[in-house]
């Protein structure tokens, strides 16, 4: 099934379009460490992962303490944005899609506070006009309420639509809002297995095998 009739792409942001995650687990770490005494490995954190930071944290240290831990984690994550990079053939391929007059946005599990670091960082406005956080939806993925919101945003069809994505809550989002799914496997923490259990449309080793769907 190629994407010949895609007018709208939206895309997940950490390990899809930015390799985040190990800057974030090493912010996560200096927000943490006063309360908990030790790193967490990226196993124990990513098991809380989905909904936006603070959620995340508040599970960690409890109500009382999320605040503080909250502001720690923002200062720590904006002094390391120079470990971060978009993976290798990201921007080719949204600069395709921008000169091919496609629609494109982001949907993220982050909160917004972090993602507009990123997104003055990488400067993710040149390319998407539109970019909504866990922030502003009542619920995360898997449900599809962040696609939908998108595409009637946008004035798009979901038949029109794809999903870029590296998780398998990315790909079931997908489907429940009736839009094609396209699983990303380039990010070395990828867990390739749960994404091929989902079924994705299509499952891409690195960004522009996209360009071949088109």
């Amino acid at each position: 099934m190629h994407l010949k009739n895609t007018t709208l792409f939206i895309w997940d942001m950490d390990g899809t379009l930015l390799g985040t995650h190990p800057a974030t687990l090493e912010a996560f770490n200096e927000a943490l460490h006063p309360f908990l005494k030790r790193k967490l490995e990226y196993s124990e954190i990513s098991k809380y992962y989905g909904p936006r930071e603070e959620v995340i944290l508040e599970k960690l240290v409890g109500k009382e303490n999320v605040s503080k831990a909250f502001e720690a984690y923002i200062r720590a994550f904006a002094a390391i944005l120079h470990k971060v990079n978009f993976f290798d053939g990201i921007e080719e391929v949204l600069s395709h899609l921008q000169e091919k007059k496609m629609q494109m946005a982001i949907f993220t599990g982050r909160g917004r506070e972090g993602t507009d670091l990123l997104i003055r960082q990488f400067k993710l406005d040149r390319f998407f006009p539109l970019i909504v956080t866990n922030t502003e939806v009542e619920n995360k993925k898997p449900h599809p309420e962040g696609i939908l919101h998108i595409c009637k945003t946008l004035g798009v069809k979901p038949q029109h639509t794809v999903m870029i994505g590296d998780s398998g809550d990315d790909v079931k989002a997908a489907r429940r809002a009736g839009t094609r799914a396209v699983g990303c496997a380039w990010d070395p923490i990828c867990k390739r297995e749960k994404l091929e259990d989902e079924k994705p449309h299509h499952l891409l080793k690195h960004p522009l095998e996209l360009l071949g769907l088109l």
